[in-house]
């Protein structure tokens, strides 16, 4: 056994001594090394901050409502509910009996105007028939009747063409007499007028009685107011043959101007007959109810044949199956304020698992103007969110998503660092120490 000498002795308990604090520095710089690290990791390590709800998946342009405007009795019924309908597929006939009964009576007025206006047209031709090739698709009573009217009117006017034509005749007789009394009424006065200048001498010599010589003289004046009067006479008959002349073109004009005046009135009462017998067939053309879009029939509120039909009543709902889904989502009013549209989302089909199937991504579009009550009073948002696609899984796989399916939504409000997470209860309880209520 070797003996230790006090100087060994000494040297040993100083190295055991220096050895000692070397590990417990090294020890301390460890765990300061490692928290500095965490303190760094943390404060630049983001996490996501997401407001989460519940939702259910409806068609953008929501379920379409079939309605009829006019109403009527329900004769067939082409579609049950849960049938699968395309665009323009009848969905069921209503058929209302006034549409027919009216269309009928308007096409009997539209057809006695059409008579009365061929009847017109030829009145104002100043034609006393109607071409046959007018009379296409007109009852023959009612052509018959026009007819007669025609020819009654037209025989009235030749009537008073007659009669006029008798006064200037008549007038025109008047004034040939005029002119042959004026013309003889000329020579007769050459006569006098030589007569009594072959007489006067014979007067003032003697020869002749003064009494033929003044006979003379007033026949000369007697024939000189005669052939005043046939030139006064002629101006005034031929004013006269003028006047009814005039009065002839009136009758005429009169009865064109009469025709044109009623023919005007009566194209405009054809004009709105027919609009309205478009209107009527329209009518009878929407008896066939078919279906405005895509998709599946949900609800059939008319299930019975002649059944009757209130106007604007509602005949089938359908869900559009063309048509992009959209996330109505229910949010507490304490999240709604770090919401906006354009923020992202994550959508989770509960029908699906989401670890197998994973989830839809999706991007707020609406968020509503107000609060809004459940059935139990408790208030909450409607956040409206789109789908980017309209399936689960792959492409030439897709998992089936149809409206009214449940979806957990999870909405990205923004991020935060882990630092933050772990400081949040220290500024808490800061803010509400030394407080009471």
């Amino acid at each position: 056994m070797t003996d230790k000498t006090p100087e060994s002795i000494l040297e040993a308990n100083f190295a055991s001594v220096t050895e000692a604090p070397v590990k417990s520095r090294l020890l301390i710089y460890l765990i300061f090394i490692m928290v500095l690290t965490f303190i760094i990791w943390a404060n630049y390590s983001q996490l996501d901050e997401i407001t989460r709800g519940i939702g259910k998946i409806i068609p953008s342009s929501k379920n379409q409502v079939v309605q009829h405007l006019e109403g009527g009795i329900v004769t067939e019924i082409f579609v049950r509910q849960g049938d699968s309908v395309e665009v323009g597929q009848p969905l069921l006939r209503i058929e209302n009996m006034m549409w027919a009964s009216t269309l009928a009576e308007s096409n009997l007025r539209k057809e006695e105007l059409l008579t009365r206006q061929l009847r017109l047209n030829a009145e104002i031709r100043g034609e006393n028939f109607i071409e046959c090739t007018e009379t296409e698709n007109i009852s023959p009573e009612l052509m018959e009747r026009e007819i007669s009217l025609l020819k009654t009117n037209m025989a009235y006017i030749e009537n008073q063409y007659n009669i006029i034509e008798q006064q200037i005749t008549q007038r025109k007789g008047e004034l040939a007499e005029a002119k042959i009394r004026g013309e003889n009424a000329v020579k007769t006065l050459e006569i006098l007028n030589k007569q009594i200048d072959m007489t006067k001498p014979l007067v003032e010599k003697g020869v002749e009685s003064q009494t033929d010589f003044l006979r003379l003289e007033r026949d000369r004046v007697n024939v000189t107011d005669q052939l005043e009067t046939s030139k006064v006479a002629k101006p005034r008959i031929e004013a006269a043959i003028k006047e009814l002349e005039s009065k002839k073109n009136e009758i005429k004009i009169s009865f064109q101007g009469r025709a044109q005046k009623e023919l005007n009135e009566l194209t405009v009462q054809i004009s709105q007959i027919t609009e309205r017998q478009n209107a009527l067939k329209d009518q009878m053309q929407r008896t066939l109810v078919v279906s405005p879009v895509k998709g599946t029939v949900k609800q059939m509120s008319v299930n019975t044949i002649n059944g009757v039909i209130r106007p604007g009543m509602d005949l089938v709902e359908i869900v559009p199956s063309d048509d992009s889904l959209i996330i109505e989502a229910k949010m507490r009013p304490s999240d709604v304020a770090f919401l906006h549209p354009g923020q992202t989302a994550k959508i989770k089909v509960t029908a699906y698992d989401f670890s197998i199937y994973g989830g839809l991504d999706g991007e707020v579009i609406d968020i509503s103007a107000d609060s809004l009550m459940e059935p139990n009073g408790m208030p909450y948002f409607l956040v409206r969110i789109r789908p980017l696609k309209n399936y689960l899984g792959k492409e030439d796989k897709p998992l089936k998503i149809t409206p009214g399916m449940i979806v957990s939504v999870d909405i990205l409000t923004g991020k935060k660092s882990v630092m933050d997470y772990l400081l949040k209860p220290i500024f808490k309880a800061k803010n509400q120490a030394l407080t009471e209520r």
